[in-house]
């Protein structure tokens, strides 16, 4: 019943599906940002190293959080 409720609110409101995505793209963005912080300096890098580091860890979780959310329209394809 629960369940059931909740898809009918996110059906009523397509504003909630992005924030959703929204959150879960910040939280995996700040999160690969993190890791990269501490490791980076778990090996000593600094400077444009460290940055470089953890702005291409950020880019690529973001490109992997968004395209796994996105349903996939293989019929177009075919």
């Amino acid at each position: 019943m629960l369940i059931w409720m909740w898809d009918r609110f996110v059906a009523s409101d397509p504003g909630l599906a992005r924030l959703q995505t929204t959150l879960r793209a910040a939280t995996a963005v700040a999160t690969t940002i993190g890791v990269e912080f501490g490791l980076t300096a778990l090996m000593h890098v600094g400077g444009k190293g460290a940055i470089v580091s953890m702005l291409l860890g950020a880019i690529v979780s973001m490109m992997g959080t968004l395209s796994a959310s996105r349903p996939v329209l293989w019929h177009k394809y075919e």
